[in-house]
């Protein structure tokens, strides 16, 4: 006499679990691997302060430069009147030195993005992007005679700011990028 199984699996009862046995446990993980991702860790940091302190040095300070040249110049000559803060600001071109700064931060986000698709990388370019429109914009009438001096000092200050954040960060995503592939 056989037995047949229903082909609905009724009446068949799954075999208990064996007794004795465990479940394996993770492997604790090894002390020189965990050491070598914090070396390389802290090898990928150094790098990219080491990039972004030149992309000051290069893009910020040499950009403002002729303004302070001028403004130390200015102060040992006779009869110079210190200018206030923004008309000084306003003297800076900083709308320049904001195109600039987010044109080589837009360059260098798009070699990265290439390499990888970055989605913070992305966000920054399209405010590098903004940010470069705005300062095309407002640059085209900074010079001209109706010009208020301490608006467009104040207002390319505040774009100078915006780019130097948006720009700063940009450059040290990519900097962070490129030396993990490199490490």
């Amino acid at each position: 006499m056989t037995t047949t199984v229903p082909p609905s699996g009724e009446g068949v009862t799954p075999a208990p679990p064996p007794t004795g046995t465990t479940a394996p446990t993770p492997a604790a993980p090894d002390p020189a691997a965990v050491a070598a991702q914090a070396a390389l860790e802290d090898r990928v940091k150094k790098e990219a302060l080491a990039q972004l302190r030149g992309w000051l040095v290069s893009s910020v300070l040499f950009a403002l430069m002729p303004t302070l040249i001028q403004f130390l110049a200015g102060r040992q000559t006779a009869g110079y009147v210190q200018p206030e803060f923004l008309e000084m600001a306003s003297k800076a071109q900083l709308y320049l030195v904001s195109i600039g700064v987010t044109i080589q931060a837009l360059v260098q986000a798009l070699m990265e993005l290439r390499k990888s698709g970055n989605g913070k990388l992305i966000n920054l370019s399209l405010m590098n992007l903004i940010i470069l429109a705005a300062a095309i914009f407002l640059a085209s009438t900074a010079d001209s005679n109706d010009a208020l001096k301490t608006v467009v000092g104040y207002q390319s200050l505040c774009l100078f700011l915006a780019a130097l954040v948006s720009s700063g960060r940009s450059t040290w995503i990519c900097a962070k990028e490129a030396a993990r592939r490199d490490g």
